[in-house]
């Protein structure tokens, strides 16, 4: 299992994967299963200009989960359905049991993060363009020019000192006065060359743009009171977490209520309920390729300009404007984001279940269980008037309501067939509904400043959208067991989806498994060596439904979108005329499920009375009839045709092993070792597609090629020879010297690793115990956008470099008119500047104009993700304290130490959040790293 948490934000959602991916476009994250009942989990993926949304397991209460079991491969997760086709997480939650008197919970912890790696900064030039000296007579361009110059391609800082002269002129074209300046752009006053008659002797000040960031705090709290007896038994828990982020004003609060009870009504019937709610409110701010976003605006910002001064112009200058490095254009200031631009969620949800379980019979018994996971959710999506996205000022309210049920009925039976035979069956039948409804308005230009209501504008539009199907099975699981040696389990589940034309909207898909206990045989029964050992063995066909409301074409509303009149698209209504085309995507009446049918083998040894365990797995998976979007002649009226069009195959290793290397009745140590390698290859496209888009940009992509990995990223290279070499142009010009951009986008690589690794190591001393986990993930690339734009602004630390000598290795040529590259292979030698010219004028030595391969770089890391220290107050010094179950003080660390190749922030992170398109760092917000002390006590 692979978990990428998207950003260092607070609430941001992490992406889940067991066993590489199964679904083109589709979803690939596990199903989410609570005490037998499926619920939902998504939620928390985005798109490149946005905020880092929460998934919706951020509103479980950690403190109410007993245990979690991870189900992977295809035999396991059958029985749970279309919806568990990746895998299921069961996570089965706190219990009464029968005791004298009352248990009392209460737990305590508080959190310290701060932001961890961070992309590398120049802070020795200013802002400012030498080009550009030429024409306003400086070189150095003031924040407030009217002309300005937003890169840091100005003199070197220590060329610079502040005035405060008021008869100083700006050669710029700056007009502010000097008491102006001071009072609202800089306390130091204007930069101005050393030598000038003006200058003062104090020098520029290079300003941290990492001094924005604050330490983020949160807060656990959480009570609970359980008891029973031989009839009744309950449990209830009431938490709440605060957590104020690493980002300013960026927060996230949850408050949780739960209940789980049961009752026996008589001899043989017994009632059970488990309610859980949840209240999440979180307040949520810019990221990414966003003019708005907050890292964009941060790192892109001069070193000579103090974004912390001041965001907003007060009094008589400038009342209510923004205060920025490019006289209040360009981007926004980070400050301005945090507090003038705001994006605030609720989540108000309800889930749990009813059971009722009736034994019949000895050995047989009847039970009911439904299922309610029902969530509102608000959102308001606000930018005062002057922000850079919108700048008439906007507001955007959402509401929406997310409902399923589930239902289950279900017998279990089982009997001894003989002494050496046992049965056991099960048998029952499902029935799920979702239903989801939203309403949203957007007000695009604002009257009164501050207000944000749509009421407030002349401009709202309106939508609103709904989204409902069903699905019914019929399902058994038959398991036969012959002395506890031999296993085999068979399960089916019969299913319809109304997702699916009435044709197709049935389908059957089973699983087989076998196991073989051989410790148990002969000589090995009392072996010494071989405590246990058992091969296993599992084949399984399971299915994923598409999406509602692709059987037939249905009318959209018509919007005019391009680059350029984004975010103001046109819409309609528009001048008070609606209208509506049909979709361009031809709706598919032969639709099918998509299909997996997987295989594993494995093996589970014991050694030296379990001193040392080893488990290991090797499983292979088919995904057929995987759904995508083809296009289709022009000449039908669409564009694309959904439909079943797609092939992948996953295979991998799964190794775990672990060892006690000291076992005493003072002192125990032990290691556990998990590797594995999943490898997920797209075998077929449907003729027509020569990729499926999953993500990013013009370029760089990530895509879906048949014959690679999925997520490979694809993306503009320089020019080599048939050995892989850079081409170096050897054409006299402004470009001799250089390597040549290529035209077409190539293979770069993929996104996943090779195979990730984790370390545990489990270390107790009578009260105390230590607990730290190494994880490594090894290979797997990334596009370092961050780092390409800084290049090209000249603020990333590479830049710092603008003035030596570079020699590009490679050799000597170049492309001729047909296209061919013509080299004879000299080395080159050729001395070069990687200065303005190249990285900003021309543009292509920068990730933001030129070439993508530059800024492609290994993500794998080896990192500590955590350490936990605890000690154990009842284990030592609270023994005959009988009133006190338990207590227990603990300090973890997370993130704490990272090795990693990669230049940026830490590259766990996903500017598209939990979704497919993986591989993507621009702008991210940085990841944390944090240290959390608390307490545990029990009555």
């Amino acid at each position: 299992m692979q978990i990428t948490n998207s950003s260092g934000a607070a609430g941001s959602a992490p992406f889940v994967e067991i066993r590489g991916s199964s679904s083109i476009l589709g979803n690939n994250q596990p199903l989410y299963v609570v005490d037998g009942v499926p619920i939902e989990s998504g939620g928390g993926d985005g798109t490149v200009d946005q905020v880092a949304y929460s998934s919706r397991t951020v509103d479980i209460n950690p403190d109410d989960i007993a245990s979690i079991s991870v189900l992977k491969g295809g035999a396991a997760t059958a029985l749970y359905g279309m919806r568990a086709g990746n895998g299921v997480i069961l996570i089965t939650t706190k219990k009464g049991q029968k005791q004298n008197g009352l248990s009392i919970n209460f737990s305590t912890s508080t959190k310290f993060e701060k932001i961890s790696q961070v992309p590398a900064l120049q802070n020795q030039y200013s802002q400012g363009s030498f080009y550009l000296g030429a024409y306003y007579g400086s070189s150095y361009m003031d924040p407030d020019a009217p002309y300005y110059n937003g890169a840091s391609w100005g003199p070197a800082l220590s060329t610079l000192r502040y005035t405060t002269d008021p008869n100083y002129v700006p050669a710029d074209g700056a007009t502010t006065s000097m008491a102006d300046y001071i009072k609202y752009w800089d306390p130091n006053g204007r930069l101005v060359d050393a030598n000038s008659s003006f200058a003062s002797s104090k020098k520029a000040i290079a300003y941290n743009p990492y001094d924005f960031f604050q330490i983020g705090v949160a807060a656990d709290n959480n009570v609970s009171i359980s008891g029973g007896n031989d009839n009744t038994t309950f449990y209830t828990s009431i938490s709440n977490h605060t957590e104020k982020g690493v980002i300013p004003l960026n927060t996230l609060n949850r408050t949780t209520f739960s209940i789980n009870a049961s009752h026996k009504a008589a001899k043989n019937l017994t009632f059970s309920t488990a309610l859980n709610y949840s209240n999440t409110y979180a307040n949520r701010k810019q990221q990414g390729s966003n003019i708005s976003g907050v890292m964009l605006g941060l790192l892109r910002t001069p070193p000579t300009f103090n974004n912390a001064y001041g965001y907003m112009f007060t009094g008589a200058y400038r009342t209510g404007q923004e205060r920025s490095y490019r006289n209040g254009g360009g981007y926004d200031n980070p400050y301005w984001v945090v507090n003038q631009i705001n994006y605030a969620d609720e989540t108000n949800r309800l889930f749990g279940n009813f059971t009722a379980k009736w034994e019949i019979i000895k050995d047989l018994n009847l039970t009911y269980r439904s299922g309610l996971d029902y969530n509102n959710y608000y959102s308001t999506n606000n930018y005062a008037i002057h922000s850079r996205a919108y700048p008439s000022g906007y507001s955007s309210p959402l509401n929406s309501f997310t409902m399923d049920l589930n239902q289950d009925l279900f017998a279990n039976y089982k009997i001894n067939l003989s002494q050496d035979i046992q049965l056991t069956a099960m048998a029952g039948m499902n029935a799920y509904q979702h239903r989801y409804k939203y309403v949203q308005a957007e007000a695009n230009g604002l009257i009164i400043p501050g207000w944000f209501n749509v009421a407030n504008s002349s401009s709202v539009m309106g939508y609103q959208g709904e989204n409902e199907y069903r699905t019914d099975a019929l399902y058994y699981d038959l398991g036969l067991s012959y002395k506890n040696t031999l296993y085999l389990d068979a399960t089916g589940r019969y299913e319809s989806s109304t997702t699916l034309p009435e044709k197709n909207k049935a389908f059957f898909y089973p699983s087989v498994s076998l196991g073989f206990v051989f410790s148990d045989l002969g000589a090995l029964k009392n072996s010494e060596v071989l405590s246990f050992g058992k091969l296993r063995a599992s084949y399984a066909v399971t299915a994923n439904i598409p999406t509602a409301y692709n059987t037939t074409t249905y009318f959209v509303q018509q919007a005019i979108t391009d680059g350029w009149v984004q975010p103001q698209q046109i819409n309609f209504p528009f001048m008070g005329v609606n209208g509506y085309m049909p979709n361009y995507i031809m709706g598919n009446p032969d639709l099918k499920p998509e299909t997996a049918k997987s295989w594993s083998i494995g093996a589970h040894l014991n050694f030296w009375n379990n001193r040392l365990v080893l488990d290991g797995d090797y499983y292979h998976r088919i995904n057929s009839d995987l759904l995508l979007n083809v296009p289709i002649a022009p000449s039908t009226g669409y564009q694309d045709r959904y439909q079943n069009a797609a092939e992948m195959k996953t295979t991998g290793f799964e190794l775990l092993a672990t060892v006690e290397i000291i076992k005493s009745k003072s002192v125990n140590w032990s290691i556990t070792v998990n590797w594995s390698n999943p490898k997920s290859m797209v075998t077929k496209l449907s003729d027509g597609v020569p990729n499926v888009f999953l993500g990013g940009f013009t370029e760089p992509q990530v895509r879906a090629v048949a014959g690679q990995e999925y997520r490979s990223i694809y993306g503009l290279d320089w020019v080599r020879d048939s050995k892989g070499q850079l081409v170096i142009n050897d054409q006299p010009g402004e470009f001799y010297g250089y390597p040549i951009p290529g035209t077409s986008q190539i293979y770069l690589g993929t996104v996943s690793p090779k195979w990730t690794a984790g370390i545990t190591n489990n270390v107790s001393y009578k009260g105390f115990a230590l607990n730290f986990l190494i994880d490594i993930k090894h290979g797997g690339l990334m596009w370092n956008g961050t780092l390409g734009a800084l290049d090209y602004f000249g603020t990333s630390a590479e830049t710092a470099n603008r003035n030596q000598d570079y020699v590009w290795s490679g050799v000597m040529g170049h492309v001729d008119a047909n296209g061919n590259v013509v080299t004879t292979g000299t080395v080159n030698t050729q001395k070069v500047k990687l200065d303005e010219n190249w990285r900003f004028w021309d543009g292509y030595g920068s990730g933001f104009t030129g070439p993508s391969s530059p800024y492609i770089e290994n993500s794998g890391w080896v990192r500590l993700r955590s350490v936990t220290l605890s000690y154990d107050f009842k284990q030592a010094v609270m023994k005959n304290v009988n009133w006190i179950k338990h207590c227990n003080l603990f300090f973890t660390g997370y993130n704490l130490w990272l090795s990693t190749p990669y230049t940026g922030i830490d590259p766990e992170t996903s500017l598209l959040g939990a979704s497919n398109a993986q591989g993507f760092d621009y702008f991210n917000m940085p990841g944390t790293k944090s240290y959390t002390v608390g307490l545990k006590i029990g009555f």
